[in-house]
């Protein structure tokens, strides 16, 4: 008889990646709600795109940064 097979990944490091992924869909739908807002709030199309484009260039700039920082 075989055994079970083991799990692909230890439990902390599957906790982990939940949680990154978590973050992930919380910022994406953070930009998501902005985005609806800004065209409560009458935004033009230029504005709104503007919105996502820098706060998707900050995340990126924040990633490169605190990936250093965490090496």
């Amino acid at each position: 008889m075989s055994a079970a097979p083991a799990p692909c990944a230890p439990t902390a490091v599957r906790k982990l990646l939940i949680a990154a992924c978590v973050m992930d869909l919380a910022t994406a739908m953070i930009g998501l709600a902005v985005q609806f807002r800004g065209n409560q709030l009458g935004a033009s199309p230029l504005v709104l795109g503007l919105l996502g484009t820098f706060s998707s260039l900050a995340y990126a700039l924040g990633c490169l940064i605190t990936g250093r920082l965490s090496d």
